[in-house]
């Protein structure tokens, strides 16, 4: 029993400790805006040419940097609820809240149309749900099943690993957002 809080208890606190570290980098100053608007501008050009039905030719590095800046940092601001949840054992509202979170996530991805900033950004939102998936999948463990810690261990395992790749992702992200 103890070992599914403490896994319940990594998942979120997991979830929670990778949201601003996407922030990490991404924020912008007018001197690192224009020589990615200038970059993006003659990538546009080139895009254009070649692919005149996509979206992603209209919304530069920094457009596209702003919109995932802008969604993480709304979403930053709820995470003491999600370490509330977390504490009182509430896994009902601490699975809707990282599903929540995990579909804001989702729904920021979709806005970004920039080729190089949807790349990255997008493995970050996939590492995000499997976050969510694990911890839907940790509570629906019977704690009084003989294979429930091996089954926390594997989650763990999981959250884990995808915590490794939100964080490679916010690193990426940062290089490419600053």
């Amino acid at each position: 029993m103890a070992t599914l809080r403490r896994g319940r208890a990594l998942i979120a606190l997991g979830a929670l400790a990778l949201i601003p570290a996407a922030l990490v980098g991404c924020g912008s100053d007018d001197s690192a805006d224009a020589p990615a608007d200038d970059n993006a501008s003659s990538q546009t050009e080139e895009s254009t040419s070649e692919e005149t039905t996509t979206e992603t030719s209209d919304q530069s590095v920094a457009d596209a940097c702003e919109i995932v800046v802008t969604g993480l940092t709304d979403l930053s601001e709820s995470t003491s609820e999600i370490m509330s949840a977390a504490t009182s054992q509430d896994t009902e509202k601490l699975n809707s809240l990282i599903s929540e979170t995990s579909e804001t996530i989702a729904s920021i991805n979709d806005q970004v149309t920039n080729e190089e900033v949807s790349t990255t950004f997008t493995k970050y939102a996939d590492s995000y749900e499997t976050v969510n998936q694990v911890s839907q999948k940790m509570a629906e463990i019977d704690a009084t099943s003989a294979d429930a810690a091996t089954e926390v261990t594997e989650l763990t395992e999981q959250v884990t690993g995808a915590s490794e790749d939100l964080t490679a992702a916010s690193t990426e992200l940062g290089e490419v957002c600053a």
